[in-house]
């Protein structure tokens, strides 16, 4: 891909780690608003300029340099088609007699239907496969708790170094860069399990992932993991690299949606988004530390997180 198609030398106010368009379409409420937590305050927002973004995150500053640039429109292709992609797959599910049991309330006592699974109930092509899988690493890798993580001392900086968050600028637009370059990748098997959740209660998306993929991520081609994603406030994405092809409907129960919400939480640094206000409460991560997120013996994603 030539450079003019990834770098422009105009800097963005407002980086978009969300994409706007996937909230206004999905995430929202009847009324326009989605909800967003941070730390113990609650507003209500409409989608704009500052929900899901970053300030300035996307822009490098080198001085006078051919290498200052915004690398903002790298995303645009990848967020364009996972757009499309992720309404067309959620379209999907909801059309299963699978997702009107679980979320219907009438059905709250049919307690045979929790963790009900259907394998390949929802078909993706390959392609579209694909560009749901960058759309959904795209946004892990440009997520605030990314940019933290690829901004921590490396081992061999002398003790007491603070982390430094333009190098984390730095490091996500190098190292990562291969996502905006490679049209072609991933190009290795991927599994996409569809979670359903409980009618009574809803997904949260915040800044932070659960993923086990992007530290597995050999260069110039990625091998193995997984990342957990919530696609809307009743379907979360488990998409596993390196597995059998295949696209699995599963089922939740209360216990289990809250169970992700948990986690969520517990990834996300500074804010949790969502569409009704009745979530659980967080602690946002302390700034100078970095929170590795472990998965309890006993929950149930060990048994589809593990390959």
């Amino acid at each position: 891909m030539r450079q003019k198609n990834l770098l422009n030398d105009k800097g963005s106010c407002w980086d978009h780690w969300w994409p706007s368009g996937i909230q206004r379409r999905i995430w929202t409420r009847e009324d326009g608003f989605l909800s967003q937590r941070r730390g113990s305050i609650v507003r209500h927002l409409q989608p704009g300029r500052a929900t899901g973004a970053s300030h300035v995150s996307h822009y490098i500053e080198l001085g006078d340099s051919p290498w200052t640039h915004s690398f903002e429109n790298a995303f645009q292709e990848v967020d364009n088609k996972g757009a499309v992609i992720t309404q067309k797959t959620i379209n999907l599910i909801k059309e299963t007699i699978q997702y009107k049991l679980c979320r219907w309330r009438t059905t709250r006592w049919v307690s045979r239907y929790s963790n009900t699974i259907t394998k390949d109930a929802v078909f993706l092509s390959t392609s579209d496969l694909q560009n749901l899988t960058r759309l959904v690493v795209s946004i892990v890798i440009r997520s605030p708790t990314e940019r933290f993580r690829m901004s921590l001392p490396i081992p061999a900086t002398p003790e007491g170094t603070q982390i430094s968050p333009e190098q984390g600028q730095l490091n996500l637009w190098f190292k990562r860069a291969s996502w905006y370059q490679n049209p072609n990748l991933p190009t290795l098997p991927v599994s996409a399990i569809f979670f359903i959740g409980h009618w009574s209660t809803e997904f949260v998306i915040g800044d932070g992932f659960y993923q086990t993929f992007l530290d597995a991520m050999g260069w110039p081609e990625p091998r193995k993991g997984c990342v957990l994603f919530p696609l809307s406030p009743d379907i979360c994405l488990l998409l596993k690299f390196n597995s059998r092809e295949v696209q699995n409907l599963v089922n939740l129960s209360k216990e289990q949606t809250l169970q992700i919400n948990q986690i969520t939480c517990q990834s996300s640094r500074e804010e949790i988004y969502f569409r009704n206000h009745d979530q659980p409460q967080f602690e946002p991560a302390d700034p100078a530390s970095h929170r590795w997120v472990n998965l309890e013996k006993h929950n149930f994603l060990r048994r589809w997180t593990a390959h």
